[in-house]
């Protein structure tokens, strides 16, 4: 249960910190044409077998759709699909691992430094100056999401966690249905 709520966490804070991608998405919808995700996916299908299809394909496409011209070529799309692309279920276990704790962290940094930030307005003290206002009104993670699709770490997390995947998180009784980085939808069982 704590992981899978870390997890969300981890979601919402990406999710909360993107919203200049999603402008990004309705302005520059489909750098990638569907010739290139249809090659993409058959060479990795040709790779990896048909085991990992549905992966592949619902990954490819996801990525596709995320993907702008500021993000790379096509040629560049078509390595980072084959490079990233995590067939063995205990590698992608590690991956949501290793996301996990790395998003559990920054998370709690950024939380920290907010609270630290906002305690000169919060707590009884000495009187608020403007500029303890200024470091109040200071979002450190402002530009966080807009850093991940810039070292595609956003990316990756479109590849291997699939938009509309509800399986994740059935057994603490949530189900989670994750929309990539543009909002995320929660419904309790």
């Amino acid at each position: 249960m704590k992981k899978n709520l870390l997890l969300i966490i981890a979601v919402i804070l990406v999710n909360l910190t993107a919203c200049k991608n999603e402008e990004k998405m309705s302005q520059n919808s489909h750098f990638i044409n569907d010739a290139i995700v249809t090659d993409v996916i058959k060479s990795l299908k040709d790779s990896l077998g048909e085991s990992s299809s549905f992966r592949i394909e619902r990954g490819v496409q996801q990525v596709a759709d995320l993907w702008r011209e500021s993000d790379g070529s096509a040629d560049e799309f078509a390595e980072f699909c084959k490079t990233y692309f995590v067939a063995d279920e205990a590698q992608l276990n590690v991956l949501f691992q290793t996301l996990e704790r790395n998003f559990e962290i920054i998370s709690g940094y950024y939380h920290k430094m907010d609270v630290d930030l906002k305690a000169p307005l919060q707590l009884e003290g000495p009187d608020i100056t403007p500029m303890d206002m200024m470091f109040g009104s200071y979002n450190a993670s402002a530009h966080l999401g807009d850093d991940f699709y810039a070292n595609k770490i956003a990316f990756v997390m479109a590849w291997k966690f699939l938009k509309n995947t509800s399986y994740l998180f059935k057994s603490s009784g949530t189900t989670f249905t994750f929309f990539p980085f543009s909002k995320i939808v929660f419904e309790i069982g």
